[in-house]
Formats: C-alpha cells, structure tokens, sequence
C-alpha cells in the first residue's frame, strides 16, 4: 500500500482518492478494500477529500467506521474556504486523530492542504514545505500560481 499512501507525519497521510484507485490485475474493489484495512491499521479515522469529482462516489469495504469529510478545491475555491479546511485537520490532528487527505490521484489537489499545514503548523517557509511533501510523494505537482494567488496573499 505504500505505493498508494504516502506518511507525512504520524498523524496525516497523504495518497489518492480511495475509490479512484485502479489495478488492471485484480479486482478494484479488492484493492480498495485493501486501502480501507491499510488505513485502519495505521490508525486513520478521518478522510478528507479534496476532489470535487468524488462527493459522490462510493467506496467499497468496511469503512462505517471512517468519518468522511469533504472539502472540494477548485481553482475558484476562496481563501477562507481553504484555511478553515486546514484549521479543521490541522484540529484533529491536535487531538491525536490520523488524517488521509486525498484527491483523486494524490498529487496535485490534496498537497495543497497538507502544505498549508506544514506552513502554519510547522512553521514552514513555502519552499521548504513543497520540497518536503515532494521528498515523501515526488509525484505531487503543485500549481505554485493558484496556490500563491488564493493562499499566500491572505
């Protein structure tokens, strides 16, 4: 599962959206049943999605038990929007809850708020905070204009 799920800290993860995920040779809902047991078994109990294309797609497994936010980013999405996302992970993180914070491939929607809390929590300058996600996730594209334009600026 490590190819799909990437550990930032102990408490938050960063990956693809569950019900996204694809395996030509096997049985997607077997994968993601494998995804859903992975999570648990690190101890995650909150999934944030960051896709708006997936509010409304179902994921298979046993996952009653995973609480389900959505915070849908778009390049439209205000700043307040994306700052009360982060202030609520970076909430539960606070109170020991381990957070997945997906989009739908994990590399471009997602690492804005898993930046955004590296910046404020951590105390990171924007460089040091892309540089480190992509040493955890080298897949992750950042759109450095929307993410100056919408976050820095506030």
């Amino acid at each position: 599962m490590a190819q799909y799920i990437t550990k930032i800290s102990p408490y938050l993860y960063l990956g693809p959206a569950i019900n996204k995920v694809i395996d030509y040779t096997n049985d997607n809902n077997s994968k993601q049943n494998e995804i859903v047991a992975y999570l648990k078994h690190m101890g995650v109990s909150t999934i944030v999605n960051c896709d708006q294309t997936l509010v409304d797609v179902p994921v298979v497994g046993d996952n009653d038990d995973l609480t389900w936010i959505h915070y849908p980013i778009t390049p439209n999405t205000n700043r307040s929007f994306v700052i009360s996302a982060e202030s609520h992970i970076t909430q539960l993180i606070n109170g020991r809850t381990r957070v997945y914070v997906q989009c739908s491939t994990g590399d471009v929607l997602a690492p804005i708020l898993v930046l955004m809390f590296l910046m404020k929590t951590w105390n990171m300058k924007y460089e040091r905070a892309t540089s480190f996600i992509k040493d955890y996730r080298s897949t992750t594209k950042f759109n450095h204009k929307f993410i100056q334009q919408q976050l820095l600026s506030c």
